[in-house]
């Protein structure tokens, strides 16, 4: 096999008993991408990811599908449109119905990081890459941590009145 014949594995996404459009998973190339243009939000979504893992297994994802899409449609929207393989078509993306954004999103992060063992495992190899160039990349929100699941948060007036 040669590079230039590898295919990612897809998902189809149907609406109304068709092939509405197929997903892939994210490649370093689209993480990049969303996290130049979308680091807030991510942090944000990756707060709401260690929530969800913190209330227990379950595989129904659709109500942290649904707060992220509440949170940021813009980044719900490009994520989609990374995931089709066509970066440019976010305005697309952010008029689809819900159920079919939601049911790409599960798809897309099923795609992104269940082979490679989860959001958690992916998230420290990429930390891990990114210190090996000196980059320093955003710490998910632990149990252990007092950080705001969201960044944009305004901060709490301390006791003291500081």
């Amino acid at each position: 096999m040669t590079l230039a014949s590898f295919t990612p594995a897809t998902a189809k996404i149907m609406h109304r008993d068709t092939v509405a459009f197929e997903v892939r998973g994210l490649s370093l190339s689209d993480l990049s991408l969303l996290m130049r243009t979308h680091l807030p939000d991510l942090q944000i979504f990756v707060g709401m990811w260690g929530e969800y893992q913190a209330s227990g297994p379950s595989a129904d994802m659709t109500p942290l599908l649904t707060s992220m899409a509440a949170e940021a449609p813009v980044v719900v929207s490009q994520l989609i449109a990374l995931g089709c393989g066509e970066p440019d078509m976010a305005e697309a993306a952010s008029r689809l119905p819900i159920p079919l954004q939601i049911d790409a999103l599960a798809n897309i992060f099923r795609l992104t990081f269940d082979e490679y063992g989860g959001l958690e495992k992916t998230l420290a190899a990429l930390g891990m890459l990114a210190r090996g160039f000196g980059v320093t990349l955003p710490q998910a929100p632990s149990k252990a941590t007092e950080t705001p699941a969201d960044p944009r948060a305004k901060k709490r007036k301390q006791p003291n009145g500081s």
